[in-house]
């Protein structure tokens, strides 16, 4: 039998190995909670540069057209009915039966009608499936805003207010040598590779979505974001990136394997690259420029001439003149107007970009 001394001895070291253990249980616990957090922060950040690798199924929307008609239910009497000798008007069965079919009925030729809209390219029927299917949804998630500008046969203007600023974070998960979990400030530079691959990515995915949607040639995706007007100090929303998507061009694109960045120059846009200020506002391709009201493409950029030290040292007239003489000069045919028209003046820096071309800033300020 032991002795007091020795039980307690033994509740001591038993204590003690207890109290070991609860701690290893503890850091166990804790590396495997940094664990997650660090990868769901890693997940995180892949998919809001990944929004365009999916998008919603094609819809069919030529079999809703030819659907066919439900059949009106045709009155069998029950026993009941018979032995009251009721007609189809007094059975309550044959009254419930005949409300279904009127509701079934009604949205059938509902469902025909938007059908045949869509086929039709209707913009009213374009407007209403929009708000009807909410192809944005994915979006809207990450606390996107997308707001329909111009509805035409072939065309959608659409923008998207991304806030950036609120979706990428601004600091770094990863586990240390130790298991424990490191948070540390995210680069300038990081934040504004990671704001504009989101918002490039989102632009492709919008465009994905209502193409699968509805019958659409083009899509002019704006992409606007907060940003700091150095001149009063106050964050505004400027457009960031401006893009003309057309579907032959989207179709041939192998979105598992792209840069969103990148992708983006596949079309006509405007983008200035990011930087660790962060991206700089650009000029909106408009609605005018490219011909929405009349399905007409926008011109192919023209390779960008290097500027020389002589027309550096030429004078804001001078390079001004140069310009109009080289927008008068004949062009070959497969860029030549259907039509003649004059150009209009252009003050120097100011033409919104009408290529595949990056943007120099025009309103100073850095992006937040």
């Amino acid at each position: 039998m032991l002795g007091t001394g020795e039980v307690r001895s033994k509740w001591a070291m038993e204590g003690t190995d207890m109290a070991k253990t609860v701690k290893k249980l503890q850091r166990e616990l804790e590396r495997q909670v940094a664990r997650r957090e660090a990868e769901a922060h890693k997940v995180f950040l892949h998919e809001i540069v990944s929004l365009h690798t999916d998008s919603l199924s094609p819809n069919d929307w030529r079999a809703q057209a030819d659907q066919p008609a439900p059949t009106p239910p045709t009155y069998t009497p029950t026993l009941f009915d018979r032995l009251r000798k009721r007609e189809a008007a007094d059975s309550p069965s044959h009254r419930r039966a005949v409300e279904a079919f009127e509701g079934e009925y009604r949205a059938w030729k509902e469902g025909v009608e938007r059908a045949r809209g869509v086929i039709g390219h209707d913009p009213t029927t374009f407007e209403a499936v929009i708000a009807e299917e909410e192809p944005f949804a994915v979006l809207a998630d990450l606390g996107a805003r997308v707001t329909l500008g111009t509805i035409t046969p072939s065309e959608v203007e659409l923008t998207i207010t991304s806030f950036a600023h609120d979706v990428v974070p601004t600091i770094e998960k990863s586990i240390l040598s130790s298991g424990r979990l490191s948070v540390r400030s995210m680069s300038k530079t990081r934040q504004a590779a990671l704001k504009q691959d989101y918002m490039c990515s989102a632009a492709l995915r919008a465009a994905r979505d209502l193409m699968s949607l509805l019958p659409l040639e083009r899509i002019l995706v704006h992409v606007d974001d907060e940003y700091l007007d150095t001149s009063t100090g106050h964050y505004v929303e400027r457009t960031m990136v401006s893009a003309l998507i057309d579907r032959t061009t989207l179709a041939a694109i192998n979105f598992d394997r792209i840069d969103p960045s990148d992708a983006i120059a596949n079309f006509n846009h405007a983008m200035n690259r990011a930087t660790a200020r962060g991206m700089r506002p650009v000029e909106r391709l408009d609605a005018m420029t490219v011909a929405l009201t009349t399905g007409s493409m926008l011109e192919p950029a023209s390779p960008a001439r290097p500027r020389s030290r002589s027309d550096a040292a030429r004078s804001p007239v001078a390079r001004q003149k140069a310009r109009e003489e080289e927008s008068v000069a004949p062009r070959s045919s497969a860029l030549r107007s259907p039509a003649p028209r004059s150009p209009a003046p252009r003050a120097p820096d100011s033409a919104p970009n009408r290529g595949a071309v990056e943007l120099p800033d025009e309103s100073g300020g850095e992006a937040r």
